[in-house]
């Protein structure tokens, strides 16, 4: 989906992330401008899930993202993301062990295209 500004663009990304996210939490994102170029969205503090049979689980989000135009039509703009770090813990705590993670950090590591991994799983 193209937008006609910047702020429209960040505005429709936000607003369908946050749809989307809202199946399993009504934590809102909460987005700001990290750089010049460069935005992010996130939990703050991290999303509390319920589980069915009682208890929580923590969902941390992470997205940074550009707004660029869009290329051969330059009154448009597009949401480019960057890197995302979407985990799921039985803990708040950062430091502590995923149940699940996505994450993709090209700029940073080798790895070039998106992948879920966990140490030791199969």
């Amino acid at each position: 989906m193209y937008a006609t500004s910047e702020n429209e663009a960040v505005g429709n990304f936000i607003h369908y992330l946050q749809e989307t996210l809202s199946c399993v939490t009504s934590a809102q994102l909460i987005g700001f401008q990290q750089s010049q170029n460069l935005r992010k969205v996130w939990f703050n503090p991290n999303a509390r899930v319920s589980k069915v049979g009682g208890g929580h689980r923590y969902l941390f989000v992470t997205q940074v993202f550009t707004v660029t135009k869009v290329p051969g039509q330059p009154r448009f703009f597009k949401v480019n993301t960057r890197e995302y770090n979407y985990r799921l813990s039985d803990s708040q705590n950062v430091e502590d062990d995923d149940i699940i993670a996505y994450h993709w950090h090209p700029h940073d590591f080798e790895v070039r295209y998106p992948s879920s991994a966990r140490q030791g799983s199969q």
